[in-house]
């Protein structure tokens, strides 16, 4: 699934081309996942934003269409062309036809699995959506998490940590291999309960979160899968992982072998010396 920094580096390349452009058009695949986004056929993009692993486009009239791209949803951009109005292609399931002036660009959402969805909400002053989805989420791990908060929601809780991290209720944005990077930056043992963790070791872990964040954004994010840019080029974090899917090879650190366990229901992997 595309994370926080996948839908970051999809948001950066995305405003260029929507800001200020009118949505003259939008064609969607009649699945009940994306027939909402039909509503904003007309008006104006104000804005591209994210919040956690939503990518928003705020427009007129208090209008933001959310975009979660599921398991392996990916989002394209190019020059709008008469056959940009033709039927969609396999696995596209939405498709934005922008213009700007004389300038023209269609933004397609391709989504293989189909888990993805597009719903519109109004939109209030300060910003906030009225979509349960987005109303449910915690902070947004890079804009607003602290660590005083991982530190209060770590307290008195026997689940493993890394269940915490992934509780989009509690933080927002952190997904698998943030998530396994993290917690090897930091030392920590995924499986570790999260309230036997005392506070220097909690305030490590949620630099390390925004260090990885910030890396992964400055590579592009991480093309594990589905994953591209709107160009369709790959990003570059996946080079730069010390943890997530190297089960099986030697720790760079410290030379052990690295393991892989399940933590919270999903694959881990993680360094039994360094990480305690």
């Amino acid at each position: 699934m595309p994370e926080l920094p996948e839908v970051e580096t999809l948001a950066r390349a995305l405003r260029p081309h929507a800001i200020g452009a009118r949505l003259t058009s939008v064609i969607v695949d009649g699945h009940a996942h994306w027939t909402q986004a039909t509503d904003l056929a007309g008006g104006r993009v104000l804005g591209v934003r994210r919040i956690g692993k939503h990518l928003l486009i705020d427009c007129d009239g208090d209008a933001t269409l959310d975009l979660h791209l599921g398991m392996s949803g990916a989002v394209r951009v190019g020059a709008a062309a008469p056959q940009a109005r033709e039927p969609l292609r396999t696995h596209e399931r939405l498709r934005l036809l922008l213009r700007r002036g004389q300038e023209r660009a269609v933004v397609s959402l391709v989504d293989p699995r189909g888990f993805g969805h597009a719903h519109v909400g109004a939109r209030d002053a300060e910003g906030a959506v009225a979509l349960p989805a987005l109303q449910a989420m915690g902070p947004d791990a890079l804009e607003a998490w602290t660590a005083a908060q991982l530190v209060a929601d770590a307290d008195g809780r026997r689940a493993p940590i890394k269940a915490l991290l992934l509780d989009q209720h509690r933080v927002a944005g952190i997904g698998n291999y943030v998530a396994d990077e993290a917690l090897f930056a930091a030392g920590v043992r995924p499986g570790r309960a999260a309230g036997s963790l005392r506070r220097p070791a909690l305030q490590r872990l949620h630099a390390a979160v925004l260090d990885v964040l910030h890396q992964s954004i400055a590579a592009g994010g991480a093309s594990l899968r589905d994953y591209g840019h709107v160009d369709g080029g790959p990003g570059a974090m996946q080079w730069q992982l010390r943890a997530y899917g190297r089960a099986g090879l030697p720790c760079m650190v410290c030379g052990h072998t690295l393991q892989r366990s399940v933590v919270a229901g999903r694959g881990t992997t993680s360094c039994p010396h360094c990480q305690r």
